[in-house]
């Protein structure tokens, strides 16, 4: 009898035992993916051919795997689903538009609050992706963008 209440007892305190933390996720892009989530505002607007262009009203919301860009009357204006590729150097990312009428191939880079997006920005372009970033193709546009709110 004393056996069969030391055993219950010792199943009863495992029931109670902490379950094992999750395994964290280590596909490519998952912490870049996290990281981008939230708002983001732009700081910065460069084209390799001609001067940066004076500051504008933009902002970026990532939230899962879409971005979403405003405000309205923007080229970019809209709702974006995209893909990571941090395994390439640069970093690369598709950015499909509702609708998939339109696909910018881009490179990023993120580090700390700061996410630099860069194109080639004319639609004949746009389908290529730069090899550097910045880029260096005489078409290419770079958009700096920091954490909103920080």
């Amino acid at each position: 009898m004393a056996r069969i209440l030391l055993l219950l007892l010792a199943l009863s305190a495992l029931a109670f035992a902490p379950a094992p933390l999750p395994k964290p996720d280590r596909r490519p892009g998952c912490a870049d993916l996290k990281a981008m989530q939230g708002g983001w505002a732009l700081v910065g607007e460069t084209y390799t051919n001609g001067p940066p262009r004076p500051k504008r009203h933009l902002r970026a919301s990532v939230a899962g795997r879409g971005i979403t860009f405003s405000p309205e009357g923007d080229a970019l204006a809209g709702w974006w689903a995209f893909t990571l590729a941090p395994g390439e150097e640069p970093k690369a990312i598709d950015l499909t538009l509702a609708g998939g009428q339109r696909t910018i191939r881009a490179v990023y880079s993120l580090k700390g609050d700061r996410l630099v997006l860069c194109w080639n920005s004319t639609a004949e372009t746009e389908a290529i992706r730069p090899t550097t970033l910045p880029g260096n193709s005489p078409v290419a546009c770079w958009l700096t963008f920091e954490r909103a709110g920080r």
